[in-house]
């Protein structure tokens, strides 16, 4: 690919650059050294080189079965690339990326535009995509439009794994430094059980300050065991994964005043630590949505990601390691028409649903008020939802529930005030 054409990639997709005393340390191994230093900016591969991983399934913008892998290996996309793109393509290239490779971006690319034509033509992209064609607008690449500038906070929303993103129900493990924001919570247990003496990590949630734990609202309400954040963890039961956690008491619960226990509404709690969280390379925070151009986003058809350490088929064993999946945002009103027939389930704004129709895949019990985090085009993840609740767990037709962040943001603001 030439210079040109890949700063144009870079400028639609983005590329991904690399307190007090904690009470108590899984681990006494001091934490490692950054993986490695940022690298200056690098012309992307050539076309037609092969993937470092195979491609994984995913959801197009347009609802379309696909698959995760360098846009150099889509042919459709990539040929887009080299055309005048009008509005409604740059919003498609964007919504298409799926994760990173490294440092450069990869989109879900279309099953049926997948395989170069022997001819060598441009197939017809609106059809692949499932657009119906518009004018082109004629936006010079020159002055290409960001939505997402670099201006984005860099002290948030960072993974630390040096080798980009894989692909809970249906999920895969997750790497050291991929979500250095996720939290375990542990709950004291009774001193007869076969967890005594230790915490029993029944619920998850995301570090969104040194000192701020985001979590389910049912995780924190009328749960007086609940007294510990584990950060930085990999594997809760291998003090031989790699991971550095951190354990840290909770000193203040704060559930939101108008959670429902019966209906699921308002589900959302912040919890505040004892004391600041360790800057590493396995634990830094999540962005919070603040900037006005992302917390007005409905981010339908986006496909953000969930991790835990929850379920991995309904009723079924919790996994020790950590989980992470990547599901797309369905449209209020399809979630409303899945759940029409629960009476329990209030699905409105305040909400928002994430899951594959043919199901498989999904956030399950003991990943509850874990993050669903989305990857601007910068690479800087922030926090959209937090896992609430669905019917089972990856039951096809029923999306999960999680609590739509951005429409709890004044209250979060206030509490963390406190």
């Amino acid at each position: 690919m030439s210079r040109p054409a890949a700063l144009l990639l870079l400028a639609v997709l983005g590329a991904c650059g690399p307190a007090a005393q904690a009470v108590v340390s899984k681990k006494s191994t001091a934490s490692p050294a950054a993986n490695a230093t940022p690298r200056p900016f690098e012309d992307l591969p050539e076309a037609g080189t092969k993937d470092l991983e195979p491609p994984s399934d995913c959801t197009t913008p347009a609802n379309l079965p696909g698959n995760c892998q360098r846009i150099q290996s889509c042919h459709s996309l990539y040929l887009l690339m080299q055309q005048r793109l009008n509005s409604v393509q740059i919003d498609f290239l964007r919504r298409s990326q799926c994760g990173f490779e490294g440092r450069n971006p990869k989109v879900c690319c279309p099953q049926r535009g997948r395989a170069p034509s022997q001819s060598g033509n441009i197939p017809d992209w609106n059809r692949v995509a499932g657009f119906t064609p518009i004018p082109n607008e004629g936006f010079p690449k020159e002055n290409f439009p960001t939505d997402f500038p670099a201006s984005a906070p860099r002290s948030c929303g960072r993974q630390h794994s040096s080798t980009g993103l894989t692909r809970v129900v249906g999920g895969t493990a997750a790497r050291n430094g991929e979500w250095p924001w996720i939290v375990a919570l542990g709950y004291k247990t009774h001193p007869r059980s076969s967890f005594a003496g230790r915490p029993q990590f029944k619920c998850g949630g995301t570090l969104v300050s040194e000192k701020h734990v985001v979590t389910a609202g049912h995780c924190v309400y009328q749960k007086k065991t609940l007294y510990l954040a584990r950060l930085g963890e990999l594997d809760l039961e291998d003090d031989e994964d790699g991971a550095h956690p951190v354990d840290i008491e909770v000193a203040a619960k704060h559930v939101h005043p108008e959670y429902s226990p019966t209906r699921f509404t308002n589900d959302i709690a912040i919890l505040t630590l004892r004391s600041a969280a360790p800057s590493t390379d396995g634990i830094e925070p999540a962005c919070l949505p603040m900037r006005p151009d992302i917390r007005s986003l409905s981010f339908e058809r986006y496909n953000p990601f969930t991790a835990g350490w929850g379920s991995t088929s309904f009723n079924g064993p919790s996994s020790s390691m950590l989980m992470q999946v990547q599901l797309p945002v369905v449209s209020v009103e399809e979630c409303q028409r899945a759940f029409a027939g629960i009476k329990t389930a209030t699905i409105d704004n305040r909400t928002l649903c994430a899951g594959l129709q043919k199901g498989g895949k999904d956030a399950c019990q003991g990943d509850s008020g874990g993050p669903l985090v989305w990857p601007a085009s910068d690479g800087t993840y922030y926090l959209i939802g937090v896992v609430s609740y669905g019917l089972r767990c990856a039951e096809a037709g029923y999306p999960g529930v999680y609590t739509r962040v951005t429409a709890f943001l004044d209250w979060m603001q206030d509490t963390m005030k406190l």
